[in-house]
């Protein structure tokens, strides 16, 4: 087990972790860390790291934080999609362009108790279907 401390959710920032996010308010702390692990696909390259913890219940809280890469001069965005248990993917997206690379975190409380799995994939967004690595998936204890 990885306690890191407590993290505020609040204004987003380029340094630390905060992210400001409507479904986590408050202070939580993190109980297990997964990653950093990176994933590519053609046109696209991601490295993240998955954070879950606890408000109220061992990992009813958890937080990505990645850093997204587009890599091929095709006029499509790249994103990274990621969900917790059933609930639906969350796609961040980065729409700069070939050679950027954006970062960013983005967080989820689940207020019915723990998340059983964390998942994230990264891919090109492409007209008809998209072009994207593998999940990873992780299971907080």
């Amino acid at each position: 087990m990885n306690t890191i401390g407590k993290l505020t959710f609040g204004v987003a920032s380029a340094v630390g972790i905060s992210v400001a996010s409507p479904a986590v308010a408050g202070a939580w702390t993190v109980m297990e860390t997964f990653g950093p692990d990176t994933l590519s696909t053609s046109g696209a390259v991601a490295t993240c790291t998955i954070y879950a913890g606890y408000t109220q219940i061992h990992s009813d809280t958890a937080m990505i934080v990645c850093s997204l890469s587009d890599t091929q001069a095709d006029g499509n965005s790249v994103y990274v999609g990621w969900k917790q248990d059933s609930y639906a993917t969350v796609s961040l997206y980065n729409v700069n362009g070939n050679g950027s690379t954006i970062s960013f975190s983005d967080a989820r409380y689940n207020p019915d108790g723990s998340f059983g799995t964390l998942q994230w994939k990264v891919c090109r967004d492409m007209a008809f279907s998209d072009n994207c690595s593998s999940w990873v998936t992780y299971h907080p204890k």
